[in-house]
């Protein structure tokens, strides 16, 4: 049965987006808890502390799972090669590995690029979990990875440009190598990558509106997306959350004050305000993902809304921090309407990140283990 799975090449590059989700997790869920920590709030600290841990060991298993899975599935791909007839007169050509199928287009490539954000992510994961120099290297690799998936997603889309089929190629998954740049100053910040983090950060801002741009007059020109791939349009989320995760990590390595009329923590409110747009954005598309088969695609909801939490619960922290007691005490009552907001929003987003991830996770299961019973019932025929 192994050796029928992986002849049907059954692995993408893409389905790295499940690492990227665990992560996004993880990170969300450790954020909450030093949140609550400096409340005060140690029982609930506890508890989510642990729930962050089981996402993080998940996430790496499936990293090294997939890993493990992509080399078996290309030496079995090199073997099928070698012992497959030469093409000749009446011999048909050995068919291309799905791999090469998957990035010889523009969204499959793009797609792709879950690989080098989930590295980026894990890497941020094992960091806060107290691994830097396993961090350091997964990020080296995960980095890299991601600024060369960009040059050549974005080559490859100038080259096309204008030409016949260009705009149903442009879609969500675009994002993944654009605004996956912006990711590694989570980590690459903190192990003093500082130059590389600010190269990559604002390569990632400036591709958003490009990006951007393109899924607006795609969406003008071409209507909605294929059935299988609507849930990607939760990805538009990602990027303002993304870059103001940026911004106040910049902030916090700058050592500039956390007061929130700073520049750093105006550039991080002016995203979380863009991200509530996308949000709204999203909202015409939610009865066409609901009612879309589940599919891998589907994973494209973890990763934006973790995202978004993560943003809405640090600067629902610096909140606290700047109004301090008085929101408690009564003496600024528009803070204490705001901070009340704000925290049953972020609560809210918790709960529903939860609430997403605990779905997918069971439907994934559920998916996986159909598929390997369909395959041992057509083995089963096939022996018989």
């Amino acid at each position: 049965m192994l050796r029928a799975v992986f002849e049907r090449e059954p692995f993408r590059l893409a389905h790295c987006v499940l690492v990227m989700g665990l992560s996004g997790l993880s990170l969300l869920l450790l954020r909450v808890k030093h949140s609550f920590l400096a409340w005060g709030l140690a029982p609930p600290s506890t508890v989510i502390e642990w729930m962050a841990a089981c996402s993080a060991c998940i996430a790496t298993a499936v990293f090294f799972l997939l890993c493990g899975a992509f080399v078996l599935q290309t030496v079995v791909r090199i073997r099928f090669s070698l012992s497959a007839p030469q093409a000749g007169p009446g011999r048909p050509p050995v068919p291309p590995s799905q791999l090469a199928l998957e990035i010889s287009s523009i969204p499959g490539l793009s797609a792709s690029a879950a690989l080098a954000v989930g590295m980026v992510l894990l890497s941020s994961v094992w960091l806060q979990w107290g691994y830097p120099r396993a961090s350091a290297v997964l990020w080296c690799l995960g980095a890299s990875l991601e600024g060369l998936l960009s040059v050549v997603v974005f080559y490859r889309v100038m080259r096309a440009y204008g030409r016949e089929g260009f705009w149903p190629t442009i879609t969500p998954a675009l994002l993944i190598p654009a605004v996956g740049n912006a990711l590694v100053v989570l980590a690459g910040l903190p192990l003093g990558f500082d130059d590389w983090c600010s190269v990559q950060f604002w390569m990632g801002s400036g591709l958003w509106p490009l990006v951007w741009g393109l899924l607006v007059i795609r969406q003008m020109r071409h209507g909605a997306l294929p059935a299988a791939m609507r849930p990607t349009w939760c990805i538009v989320l990602s990027p303002p959350s993304v870059v103001g995760l940026g911004l106040l990590s910049w902030q916090l390595a700058s050592g500039v004050s956390s007061v929130p009329t700073q520049a750093w923590a105006m550039g991080a409110w002016g995203c979380w305000v863009l991200a509530a747009v996308s949000l709204w954005q999203i909202k015409p598309h939610v009865r066409a993902i609901l009612s879309t088969p589940f599919g891998m695609s589907h994973w494209a909801l973890s990763f934006p809304f973790a995202a978004y939490a993560s943003l809405t619960w640090a600067l629902f922290a610096r909140l606290l921090d700047e109004f301090g007691e008085r929101v408690f005490t009564g003496e600024t009552w528009l803070g204490e309407v705001w901070v009340g907001m704000m925290g049953f929003w972020a609560g809210a987003l918790l709960l529903t990140v939860l609430l997403i991830l605990s779905l997918l996770s069971h439907k994934t299961i559920v998916m996986v283990l159909n598929a390997l019973l369909e395959l041992n019932d057509t083995l089963k025929t096939k022996t018989t």
